[in-house]
């Protein structure tokens, strides 16, 4: 069960009551944590990106899971790993945790922020692609995890929420190596239900009262209003309403076939609260990368059967502009191919490594990384799609 609260502002006292009415309804914050508990908050903090700009969970968002957590007698912890092209310094980290409010957060609250500079590894047998993970040393302190996702649209994964948040538990350019072992769709998808399932969160609560649209999950999406606050326990669940609230198809966001087949989801989804339709937005706009609704199934069987080559003819290739490039190294850093190097005061990406895994248009902070299609691609993508 799904509870879905409409929010309409960043208002303090609105985001408050919010959040309390959503938890309410799935029987308060004390079914989900208890007295003494140390539970990890989990924001989306992909990069230090002030919370205007609708990449990262906002801070009223935490702040009022934070005071949940705390009025049923538990201890909140707030930590995250950024994107892998921020490098983990403590110098850095407490950038990311400065710009997106998380410092405020913890100030006001006197939660614990928790910045982590090496990882451990934890072994997870049951996995269907992975065995294991490096991941955030506070992972073995804690308690539970309590999932602070953002609405977004994914260039990659066409949406990323619940299930791709908790990615962000993997430390720094470890995520890097997964991309690699999984560079296309499907695989990667599995991958992250694979970590929902090491993880089990015991609740999610979505920040969706701005989402971003376009070519997200960063600084090249638009914020967009959405107006609600999402909460449940099951991640797929959350991310399934989200889904139907933005008008995306099950089909085209990778993540529900993934669910499926490990049995974490049964392709339902019951909302309770404020009535769906209420909120909905037919006209959500979607990542370039992604094909027409009525290509989708097309592209899945051309990529499935035509293998690797076909995926890039029918992908775009990640192109730095000169004039918006500040060849600051957060591509280079971020890539995990080893395809980007800084040459004449700007990144040039060598298509022949590109797994079109698109990191580094996701964490450029200047929007300086452009997607496009090649002139094969495009007559391939005319005849696909138009056919």
């Amino acid at each position: 069960m799904v509870s879905l609260e409409r929010c309409d502002a960043y208002d303090r006292t609105a985001v408050m009551e919010a959040v309390d009415r959503a938890l309410e309804r799935l029987g308060g914050i004390s079914k989900f944590v208890g007295p003494g508990e140390k539970i990890l908050v989990k924001p989306n903090l992909l990069s230090p990106t002030p919370p205007d700009r609708a990449v990262t969970t906002h801070p009223l968002l935490v702040e009022a899971v934070v005071r949940q957590i705390q009025s049923a007698g538990a201890y909140p912890i707030i930590s995250e790993s950024p994107g892998a092209g921020t490098k983990h310094s403590e110098q850095r980290l407490k950038e990311v945790f400065e710009v997106t409010g998380m410092m405020e957060v913890a100030d006001r609250t006197g939660a614990e922020l928790r910045i982590e500079l090496e990882p451990i590894h934890l072994s997870f047998l049951e996995g269907r692609f992975t065995k294991g993970f490096e991941l955030l040393p506070v992972l073995r302190e804690v308690d539970g995890i309590v999932n602070l996702p953002k609405l977004k649209t994914h260039v990659f994964m066409t949406y990323t929420g619940a299930v791709k948040n908790l990615f962000g538990l993997i430390y720094g350019v470890s995520k890097s190596k997964f991309h690699v072992r999984f560079p296309n769709e499907p695989d990667f998808a599995g991958m992250l239900i694979d970590v929902m399932r090491f993880a089990r969160p015991r609740l999610t609560v979505m920040d969706g009262v701005i989402g971003l649209e376009g070519n997200g999950p960063g600084s090249h999406g638009s914020p967009r209003k959405v107006g609600v606050i999402l909460a449940g326990e099951n991640p797929v669940e959350v991310d399934a309403a989200a889904c139907r609230i933005i008008g995306m198809r099950f089909d085209e966001v990778p993540i529900f076939d993934a669910a499926k087949s490990a049995g974490e989801w049964n392709g339902k989804v019951q909302i309770v609260g404020t009535p769906i339709e209420e909120v909905m937005i037919p006209d959500f706009k979607r990542p370039d990368s992604r094909p027409t609704e009525k290509a989708i199934l097309r592209y899945k069987l051309i990529r499935k059967f035509a293998g690797k080559l076909m995926r890039e003819i029918t992908s775009p290739r990640p192109v730095p502009q000169k004039g918006r490039c500040v060849a600051c190294g957060v591509c280079v850093r971020s890539c995990p191919q080893n395809a980007i190097r800084i040459k004449g005061k700007v990144a040039v990406v060598d298509d022949s490594l590109c797994i079109r895994c698109y990191c580094c248009h996701e964490m450029c902070p200047e929007s300086a990384i452009e997607l496009r299609f090649s002139v094969i691609s495009k007559l391939f993508k005319r005849i696909v799609e138009e056919r």
